[in-house]
């Protein structure tokens, strides 16, 4: 955190499941109640070494299986923006765009969502202008960042 301070990064909570073995990317059936209590207790942990460090917290990310679930179970995503929202509300939430985290965020909740894009399942590679396009052509962070760097050289 402190070199974070020095180089001007801002600091994100990365909450998730308790399950240490599986690094927080199995899914488990919990209550909306017990996904709460995780985040809360997972943003004052982060909080405490902000303090310390002369810090704040910017954002929150669910990791791993928690941020998938939320983004389609609607119930669980109301309890991580209830925790959010309760915790502070200034907070910006990170979820997956059209997902029921960011659709909690906005609808109910009053939390700040920046909405997040994830690769697809194509497979991993860069297009140039030889390669015809795919069927789903046009998706996929590797699709957008070329038309990007496209339209950012003119080439569009």
């Amino acid at each position: 955190l402190a070199m974070a301070k020095e180089a001007g990064i801002r600091i994100g909570a990365h909450p998730g499941f308790p399950d240490l073995m599986g690094f927080g990317r199995r899914n488990l059936s919990v209550s909306p109640a017990e996904a709460k209590a995780y985040v809360l207790y997972q943003l004052g942990a982060l909080d405490a070494f902000c303090r310390v460090t002369g810090v704040k917290m910017q954002h929150v990310k669910p990791h791993g299986a928690l941020y998938n679930m939320a983004a389609e179970d609607y119930a669980l995503s109301t309890a991580i923006c209830e925790a959010i929202k309760e915790f502070d509300s200034s907070l910006i939430v990170l979820a997956l765009s059209g997902g029921q985290l960011a659709k909690a965020a906005q609808d109910e909740y009053g939390v700040s969502a920046a909405m997040d894009i994830t690769e697809d399942d194509t497979p991993l590679s860069i297009p140039d202008e030889e390669t015809p396009p795919s069927d789903n052509a046009g998706t996929g962070f590797w699709s957008i960042l070329f038309q990007l760097l496209k339209h950012l050289a003119g080439k569009h």
